[in-house]
């Protein structure tokens, strides 16, 4: 079913979206159907042995896929740095060469790819990213940067070029920080900031999303969301009504529903502590925007979000952040935090 659903999309992609040489190998569509079913042991070699046979569109999707990589699933982890290398990686003596790279001499969307990484300050490496549909890796990039306060840049790119909500949130948001007076004072703090004035510029782009009309809310409330929104509600604060409605929103909305669908499958007695917990470890909404399609322009983000890859990806994403931060899946954090059952899945694959 997988397989189809692929070939059917990228037969109805729009024409702006590139389709680098090899997308549509009858190996290559196999290789990523695997992908998404969470086969790592039959898609990764796959995709390796294509790309050294000069499939651009294997090259780019592996090079992708790696530079995504958390932490490893079970199978990648049972590999040795060397195999990982040349399972990731162009053979080249004591360097092995980005795939990414060597497809980027010959595609423009490599090209962008590869620009997204090294141009990363550059507002025309922005608007071709939009251009080619990349609109995920392209709100990585005009967050990046809002960061060095390049409103004007990102307004420029985004205005008139996308209809992306994401995106566009994003340009509404430049657009406070660079004309009101305000925003002016808040240059200095990050897009998924706290503090109550930076969430008043935020409030009503977020509340639309969530389905939650503004007036139904008081200040108390607004905090209760900023906390929820960061992953770091702490025990016994606020409206727990509030929080539970906006927790519930969340699972229905693509930055949520990974982890929904994750929690559904493996804690489904305790589905609420377990999406509780799993914001929290994620770092909220912000950590768990990460988890999406290496590349839209050959697997499209509402095909990857409906497959056995995104869960997966979202549990190797909260093992990598508890890997580097043991405290997070500890009981003594809290019982709101806490669910033994998503504890026992990311200890199970940090191990």
């Amino acid at each position: 079913m997988i397989r189809l659903l692929l070939c059917l999309i990228l037969i109805a992609l729009p024409a702006r979206a590139e389709m680098p040489a090899g997308h549509d190998d009858p190996r290559f569509q196999a290789a990523v159907a695997a992908w998404l079913d969470a086969d790592d042991q039959a898609s990764l070699p796959a995709f390796a042995a294509l790309a050294r046979e000069g499939n651009t569109a294997a090259q780019i999707l592996l090079a992708r896929i790696d530079m995504q990589r958390t932490h490893p699933g079970p199978w990648l982890k049972t590999l040795s740095q060397e195999e990982l290398r040349t399972l990731f990686r162009k053979p080249n003596g004591k360097f092995p060469k980005s795939w990414l790279a060597v497809a980027a001499d010959k595609s423009v969307l490599a090209a962008a790819l590869q620009d997204s990484r090294f141009k990363d300050r550059d507002r025309r490496t922005l608007a071709k990213l939009i251009a080619l549909g990349e609109t995920r890796i392209a709100a990585q990039l005009a967050s990046r940067l809002m960061n060095f306060a390049e409103y004007d840049a990102v307004i420029e790119a985004i205005h008139g070029r996308t209809n992306d909500p994401q995106l566009m949130e994003i340009a509404s948001v430049a657009a406070l920080y660079s004309a009101s007076e305000q925003a002016r004072m808040l240059r200095e703090l990050k897009l998924n900031a706290t503090t109550m004035g930076a969430l008043q510029l935020l409030l009503p782009s977020m509340l639309e999303r969530l389905g939650i009309a503004e007036g139904e809310i008081d200040q108390q409330a607004m905090v209760e969301i900023a906390w929820a929104v960061s992953g770091r509600l702490p025990e016994g604060h606020g409206d727990r009504v509030i929080r539970n409605a906006f927790l519930e929103s969340i699972t229905r909305i693509p930055e949520g529903a990974a982890l929904a669908r994750l929690c559904k499958k493996a804690c489904q007695q305790s589905f609420g502590s377990c999406f509780s917990m799993g914001m929290f470890v994620a770092g909220g909404l912000s950590g768990l925007d990460k988890v999406g399609s290496p590349v839209q322009s050959l697997i499209p983000q509402k095909l990857y979000m409906a497959s056995a890859r995104a869960p997966e990806d979202t549990l190797n994403a909260m093992a990598g952040m508890a890997h580097a931060l043991p405290g997070l899946v500890d009981s003594r954090q809290g019982a709101q935090r806490h669910d033994r059952c998503l504890a026992a899945q990311i200890s199970e694959r940090l191990k």
